[in-house]
């Protein structure tokens, strides 16, 4: 198999066998059997042109997910992040590969100048709803 892997056996004292691959998923999926993954964990670019990087034009599409579904056993769970302005073509792709879309887990936060022209920066929209007319006046 392509890439490193790394084996715990007897993880917390519960007797289950774990192992971990760090490598090219897309390299490494084509090598597993079928049916073998219990649980598939990614963070897959999020398809916003990252500093203008190739591997983050896009987000991975239904092919991608069709290998991560062979690869997965019936029942297996998949956590897949995805960025906030584009993970709904994530998980359409997710969908359209044949995984039942059960729940999404959202992180709301802010960063950065708001974008709003509203305010004491340079807007007079906040003051709209006082009574003040477009123009400030």
């Amino acid at each position: 198999m392509p890439g490193r892997s790394f084996s715990f056996a007897g993880v917390a004292g519960w007797g289950v066998s774990v192992r971990i691959i760090n490598a090219d998923c897309r390299e490494a999926m084509a090598a597993m059997n079928a049916c073998s993954v219990d649980a598939i964990v990614t963070d897959p670019p999020y398809g916003l042109r990252f500093m203008g990087k190739g591997w983050d034009h896009g987000v991975p599409g239904v092919e991608f997910w069709i290998e991560a579904l062979r690869v997965a056993k019936p029942g297996a769970h998949l956590l897949a992040f995805g960025g906030t302005r584009t993970y709904h073509r994530l998980v359409c792709a997710i969908e359209d590969a044949g995984f039942e879309i059960r729940d999404q887990i959202g992180w709301a936060f802010g960063s950065g100048f708001p974008k709003s022209r509203n305010g004491a920066w340079g807007g007079h929209g906040a003051q709209t709803g006082l009574g003040a007319d477009r123009h400030g006046t």
